[in-house]
C-alpha cells in the first residue's frame, strides 16, 4: 500500500510518500494562507517530482491533516470557539490549561477508528447549548485518534 500524507501547517505544508513503512520521498512548501488549495497541490506536485523510484501501481491512500484550526483557537483568532472533546482513556484535556472552553464528552475510538465507548447524544446537545450560552459562534470537535 502506498500512502501520501500532506500536513498543512501554519508555516509550511509538508508531504510524504510512504510504502511498507519506508519513506520514499518528502516535500515542503510554504503555506499560503490565502490559497490553501494551492499550497496542498504544490506540495503534492513537489512530492511526485522528488520521487525517484519505480512507477507506482495499485491504490494510493491519501491522508490530509492540518494544524491551522488548532492554531487559530490557541492564538484566539477568529470567532469565539468552544471545543467538544472525546479524549478517551489516558488523556485529560482539562489539565492542559488551554484557556478556552472545553466540553469533555464521553465516548471514544481506538487507534484504528473502532468505537470503544459510544458518544452520549444528550451530552453533545447540552455541550452545544452551553457553548452557545457562553457566546461561542463556532465549535471545534476533536478526539484522541480522530
Amino acid at each position: 500500500m502506498v500512502i501520501v500524507g500532506i500536513d498543512v501547517g501554519g508555516t509550511n505544508t509538508d508531504a510524504a510518500l510512504v510504502s511498507e513503512g519506508r519513506i520514499l520521498a518528502t516535500a515542503k512548501v510554504p503555506t499560503r494562507h490565502d490559497q490553501l488549495l494551492d499550497s496542498t497541490t504544490l506540495a503534492f506536485e513537489k512530492l511526485l517530482d522528488a520521487y525517484r523510484g519505480p512507477a507506482l501501481s495499485g491504490p494510493i491512500e491519501l491522508h490530509l491533516s492540518t494544524t491551522l484550526s488548532t492554531n487559530a483557537i490557541i492564538e484566539a483568532q477568529g470567532d469565539p470557539t468552544a471545543v467538544l472533546a472525546t479524549p478517551g482513556p489516558g488523556m485529560s484535556v482539562t489539565e492542559l490549561g488551554l484557556g478556552f472552553p472545553i466540553h469533555v464528552l464521553s465516548g471514544s475510538v481506538d487507534h484504528r477508528g473502532r468505537e470503544v465507548a459510544p458518544i452520549n447524544r444528550e451530552e453533545v446537545i447540552d455541550a452545544i447549548s452551553q457553548a452557545e450560552d457562553n457566546g461561542a459562534t463556532a465549535l471545534a470537535v476533536v478526539g484522541k485518534f480522530s
